[in-house]
């Protein structure tokens, strides 16, 4: 059962992909976004994975004003640390890719708060998107990470608006680069199972802005005090080495 729905659910990615390129080339956009992905611990690099996506991302260097990298980190796993043991966010890690590769430092916008991907949705909109009155975006991520993301970003940036038209989210998906087989199948189960949780149960109960804020902030483990004052250890599960 598990390959029949994986297959299904790569079938719309692949048709996905083939009715969206064509419209990327040539439209414009505010910003680019890159959620988080993990980082290479040995490198303090984005993970081979995340780089595909800021390979994928610059693809559109032209088309857009901003770029927007996310997460600060996991609560998966604890952050590689510098040379001098301070933590390394998976932002800047991504900032300085693009740097590395072009980009200017005054065109990418780091969020160094959010720790998964409802975070990553949540805190762009209300620390970047709304305050800089950005309206079109491209969110680019994963083939294993894409159904997920844009369930999320269509729900978070569908809240509260005055329109359908309010934001224009487009999404693009890169390649599962350098991710080991087993690790592969083991996240996508996941991401099947926290799909299907989402779809179910958080976005049915969580319908404006302010119920968004209650869940992240007060409700969310990642986020909330309760959560944040427990002494944390790293998941053991095959699917950890993929944040």
């Amino acid at each position: 059962m598990n390959i029949f729905r994986h297959l299904h659910t790569m079938l719309h990615v692949v048709a996905f992909i083939a009715t969206t390129s064509l419209a990327m080339a040539t439209r414009k956009y505010d910003a680019v976004v890159v959620p988080g992905g993990g980082l290479d611990h040995s490198t303090r690099q984005p993970a081979a994975w995340v780089i595909s996506r800021l390979e994928s991302a610059l693809e559109l260097d032209s088309n857009t004003r901003f770029y927007i990298v996310l997460s600060r980190g996991t609560p998966h796993r604890a952050p590689p640390r510098d040379g001098g043991d301070y933590p390394v966010d998976e932002s800047v890690a991504s900032a300085r890719y693009l740097m590395e590769h072009g980009v200017s430092s005054s065109r990418i916008i780091l969020d160094t708060w959010s720790l998964d991907t409802i975070g990553n949705a949540y805190f762009a909109r209300t620390s970047v998107i709304d305050p800089l009155s950005l309206r079109s975006m491209c969110v680019v991520t994963s083939a294993f990470h894409a159904p997920r993301t844009r369930a999320i970003f269509d729900w978070v940036f569908g809240l509260d608006v005055s329109s359908p038209q309010t934001f224009r989210v487009d999404y693009k998906i890169s390649p599962d680069t350098g991710m080991a087989d087993d690790v592969l199948t083991a996240r996508r189960e996941k991401e099947e199972k926290s799909l299907i949780r989402l779809r179910e149960h958080t976005i049915p109960q969580v319908q404006t802005m302010q119920q968004l804020a209650e869940f992240i902030l007060v409700n969310h483990g990642a986020y909330n005090a309760e959560g944040c004052a427990k002494e944390r250890e790293p998941s053991c599960s095959t699917a950890a080495s993929s944040y």
